[in-house]
């Protein structure tokens, strides 16, 4: 089993109900467990009004009645996900989202964090903007940005690989994950058009036509090509069928051949690692990382470590 208990981050929107039952799909075919978690950003545990003890409304205090609220909120949305919350863990925070999140992640064993694409307040912050990329950088655990609506698990899986070490955990996470779901998979890479990617500086002095650039391109390739056969090996089996694909980038602009080759495939899920050299590692820890969770068309699937 890939993930023992996933952990989906609620603003109560629609967009992350289609998250949450998006996960909820995902951990039955698993069998993990499911929990959910809310945090107001409009309040802070050591603000004025939730300091005081006086009470407000009902024998309670301020604070307890925000939370039964938000408690009530939460009833709510899991009713509308068919679900109830003896069956789901809950957890309702205040504050800073990033701190809030870091400290439940090293309370909880949870091991994959769920968000909706869209949706306002919480999950506005989280997602759009460098919030994202601070995401990405710190969360100790893999982190699944749910795009679209669907509510059923997946069953096309593409995972870009660059031959880094962490290119192995992507590769098993997704054994275990087609293993689990039934799905088929497109395993790939691609080849940056630059060759100080792959060349020393001596051998860069000796490249003085294009030519000689594309030759050096197509030996990559080709290279790549048996690399990623021998993964295709590790990952497929009776019940798990793979395919392979080198994309060469057009030109220098990194993001947009990447969006353009993670388009090409038809797949409902994408799995990728959160760093690695070359591509990627400028990919997710630059500018450009919110910009390809914000223009691919299918879910991402970030494989932290």
């Amino acid at each position: 089993m890939s993930y023992k208990n996933i952990i989906v981050c609620t603003d109560y929107s629609d967009q992350s109900l289609h998250a949450f039952k998006y996960a909820n799909s995902i951990a039955k075919k698993m069998g993990s467990k499911l929990g959910v978690v809310h945090i107001c950003d409009s309040f802070d545990n050591n603000s004025i009004v939730f300091k005081l003890e006086e009470k407000v409304a009902d024998g309670k205090t301020y604070k307890e009645l925000v939370t039964d609220n938000l408690k009530l909120q939460m009833d709510l949305f899991l009713e509308k996900a068919g679900l109830n919350s003896r069956e789901i863990k809950e957890h309702i925070g205040f504050g800073n989202i990033k701190k809030e999140l870091d400290e439940l992640f090293s309370k909880e064993s949870y091991d994959l964090a769920v968000f909706g694409q869209h949706g306002h307040n919480f999950l506005t912050d989280v997602l759009l903007g460098s919030v994202t990329e601070k995401m990405l950088r710190v969360s100790p655990i893999d982190v699944l940005v749910v795009k679209n609506d669907y509510e059923v698990a997946p069953s096309t899986i593409h995972a870009t690989v660059d031959f880094t070490e962490l290119s192995n955990s992507v590769v098993n996470k997704t054994k275990e994950i087609a293993s689990s779901l039934g799905a088929s998979v497109t395993l790939s890479h691609l080849v940056e058009l630059n060759p100080k990617a792959y060349l020393s500086v001596s051998e860069m002095d000796g490249l003085n036509s294009t030519n000689s650039i594309q030759k050096v391109l197509d030996e990559e390739k080709s290279l790549s090509e048996k690399k990623l056969e021998e993964l295709k090996a590790k990952i497929e089996s009776d019940s798990v069928k793979v395919s392979t694909l080198v994309h060469t980038a057009k030109d220098f602009r990194i993001a947009e051949n990447i969006i353009e080759y993670e388009n090409s495939v038809e797949h409902d899920l994408t799995i990728v690692g959160a760093h690695g050299k070359s591509v990627l590692e400028r990919f997710f820890f630059g500018s450009t990382a919110a910009r390809f969770i914000e223009q691919t068309n299918n879910n991402v699937l970030v494989i932290k470590k």
